[in-house]
Formats: C-alpha cells, sequence, structure tokens
C-alpha cells in the first residue's frame, strides 16, 4: 500500500471541468501540430495528431517526422524529455 500525499496542482480525475481544462490545455498544441503539416494522410487529410479522452497518438511518415512533431509538444509545454 501506498502512503496518501497532497496534489498541488492538476485537476481531479472523473471531474466534470477535467476534460474542458485538458482541451484548453492542449489546444495550442493541436494547433502547432496541424500547422505543421507533417503527418500521415488519412483520405485527403493530412493527419499529425489524434486525441481520445487524455490520450494523444502522434503520427508521422517518418522517424524524422516523428521527432519533429515530438521537438513541437516539447517546445510547447516547455519541458525535457528526459525530465532534466
Amino acid at each position: 500500500m501506498s502512503h496518501f500525499y497532497q496534489l498541488k496542482a492538476g485537476v481531479r480525475q472523473g471531474g466534470v471541468f477535467s476534460p474542458i481544462a485538458l482541451g484548453i490545455y492542449i489546444d495550442g498544441l493541436v494547433k502547432l501540430v496541424n500547422e505543421s503539416t507533417i503527418g500521415c494522410k488519412i483520405g485527403a487529410c493530412c493527419t499529425g495528431i489524434v486525441l481520445y479522452a487524455d490520450d494523444i497518438i502522434l503520427l508521422a511518415p517518418s522517424l524524422h517526422g516523428l521527432q519533429s512533431l515530438i521537438n513541437i509538444c516539447v517546445s510547447e509545454f516547455n519541458f525535457s524529455v528526459y525530465g532534466c
């Protein structure tokens, strides 16, 4: 069993406001990925990001393209992939 600890930031799991807050938080990321035109063609659409609930999938036709999408995410959220 783990010990209880206090959360000082974030939204509650299952909270009514949680999906809205997530949408507001990642809206800028979705816009940047779509504007980059990096992604896989699905029909006539170029899709680089797919969202479902709190899951995000990045789609790219190459490893270089995927790294470019990851770099967009890192710069948008201003954090290090390696936690440094």
